[in-house]
């Protein structure tokens, strides 16, 4: 399921229309890691990996190397965040600052139905 989360916070209804995405994932293993990358590749500039609430990674590779390993995504371009609601956090607010010059405009959570529901409740409370 993908959620994308404009500059400002709000969540955007129209998909993923001309954004070059900072994208958050959680995955559960490298098929399924690769094969969001393969879709979503032409819209993700940078990507944070994180621990879906639902589905822990199980794969033989930590994901941020089985992104390297493709040539996907250059080193300074691949980060890891242990919570999901945190890395979405820190997607959001590292886009909003100049000082930071990350490559994505927009945040694109890629997670579990309840993962991306976690992350919607703590946009819509303001809990971090």
């Amino acid at each position: 399921m993908a959620l994308p989360i404009a500059a400002d916070g709000t969540v955007e209804a129209d998909g993923l229309g001309g954004h070059r995405f900072v994208g958050v994932v959680g995955a559960a293993d490298a098929d399924e890691l690769l094969g969001l990358l393969a879709v979503l590749r032409p819209h993700v500039a940078e990507v944070v990996f994180t621990a879906d609430p639902d589905r822990p990674w199980r794969g033989e590779h930590e994901a941020p190397l089985v992104v390297l390993e493709r040539g996907w995504l250059g080193q300074d371009f691949v980060f890891e965040v242990a919570d999901l609601v945190a890395a979405v956090r820190y997607a959001t607010r590292a886009i909003g600052r100049e000082r930071d010059r990350w490559e994505g405009t927009a945040v694109l959570v890629v997670a579990s139905a309840s993962g991306v529901d976690t992350v919607r409740q703590a946009l819509s409370s303001g809990c971090s």
